[in-house]
């Protein structure tokens, strides 16, 4: 299948803004307001705090490469969860090309990520992800994270309930 898979580097910041805005509009029509996914995730925001992201090295990007074409991205970094512990770390995001859906590619995304944190040395994960996401959430359990029964609302225009999923690796 040709998969690889690499930290991201500033030059990837175009290619994953536009699986980052294309997969989140995808995935949250209907879900959140058109006007919202519209702007907010627009390409030119999404590259622009991508940009942000890598310059100041806040956050790691990864970005998976298909046949030598940019198809998914993740990121991770530190927890901001008051009541986790500090070696905890989290997935901040996961996408994958919606005409690359289906193709088991976020699976192999998410355990390059685990294989990759836990040499690293942590030994527990942590992701949030909106209730209504059921493709992502199927993912996740079949990766073995399990819900640890935190909720919180976040506000994209609407109240939409976010779940807190915890794996230990």
């Amino acid at each position: 299948m040709g998969i690889s898979i690499r930290y991201a580097e500033m030059d990837d910041s175009d290619s994953m803004a536009l699986i980052y805005s294309q997969s989140y509009r995808s995935a949250f029509r209907g879900i959140i307001p058109d006007n919202i996914l519209e702007d907010v995730f627009s390409f030119e925001k999404r590259r622009d705090g991508l940009r942000t992201e890598l310059s100041e090295g806040s956050s790691v990007n990864v970005v998976m490469y298909k046949e030598n074409k940019p198809v998914g991205m993740l990121t991770y970094g530190k927890s901001k969860d008051e009541d986790l512990e500090n070696s905890v770390i989290e997935i901040l995001r996961i996408y994958i090309l919606p005409s690359c859906w289906g193709q088991n590619l976020g699976a192999e995304l998410m355990n390059w990520a685990i294989d990759e944190l836990k040499h690293k040395g942590y030994s527990k994960i942590s992701l949030w992800v909106i209730e209504d996401n059921k493709r992502a959430i199927k993912l996740y359990k079949r990766i073995g994270f399990v819900p640890d029964g935190m909720s919180r609302i976040i506000n994209v225009g609407n109240g939409i309930k976010d779940l807190r999923y915890i794996k230990n690796i």
